[in-house]
């Protein structure tokens, strides 16, 4: 269900650059979600979502997915996304993201203070369970506000039609994969995966048969 958040904030950050490119964080004034009862209950609701202490329930706070997913802003070397496929793969939250000391992390807790989670009732209701509305709006010090409007298919929902879900689960699938495989094994798992209706039976009988390399340097209950 938060997803439909992240999906506000991936579109307000994609139509409006200027929000990473020429302010800070300390520049927000406040970051207001609207969304639906069921998301509102379950992800957003004071006073259980605000101080996760749990990879759990960060993963069920609506201003802990958005707070840390902005707190990447740091990732964007190379200039601020143009693409919907850009954001998810440089902002996109993963397993690291969910580590004690993420979850501690100052600029992420600075963020989370700023975001509030309000129950849209009615004219968010009326769209699910066929969407996941959401509406994001950041406040700024000097007065200016952005928002997304209210959005109702986020990435990877069926009637979404701005992410390329192929290439979003491709992405996702590389970095997971590299967490236990070295490069190349994980390009011909890949690639075999991709072309998995080609294969004959003594392939398909093959297709995972390949040694996990764990990457002992990290462990998400560090």
């Amino acid at each position: 269900m938060g997803s439909g958040a992240i999906y506000s904030l991936v579109n307000v950050l994609l139509e409006n650059p200027e929000i990473f490119e020429d302010y800070e964080f300390e520049d927000i004034a406040s970051i207001r979600v609207r969304t639906f009862s069921l998301a509102y209950e379950m992800l957003g609701k004071l006073p259980r979502i605000d101080t996760p202490t749990s990879r759990q329930a960060a993963a069920f706070s609506i201003p802990y997915l958005l707070a840390r997913m902005m707190s990447k802003k740091k990732n964007l070397k190379g200039g601020v996304p143009r693409t919907f496929q850009d954001y998810y793969s440089r902002l996109g939250l993963v397993p690291h993201d969910f580590t004690k000391s993420a979850l501690n992390d100052d600029v992420t807790r600075y963020l989370m203070n700023k975001i509030d989670v309000i129950d849209g009732k009615e004219p968010y209701n009326k769209h699910f369970p066929e969407g996941i509305p959401s509406n994001l709006n950041i406040y700024f010090r000097d007065g200016k506000r952005f928002s997304s409007g209210m959005t109702k298919f986020p990435g990877g929902h069926a009637q979404n039609k701005t992410v390329d879900t192929k290439i979003m689960l491709l992405n996702k699938f590389s970095f997971f994969g590299s967490l236990g495989l070295e490069n190349r094994a994980l390009v011909k798992f890949i690639v075999n995966l991709q072309n998995i209706d080609l294969m004959d039976n003594n392939e398909l009988c093959q297709l995972y048969n390949f040694q996990i390399d764990y990457d002992k340097s990290f462990s998400i209950d560090e």
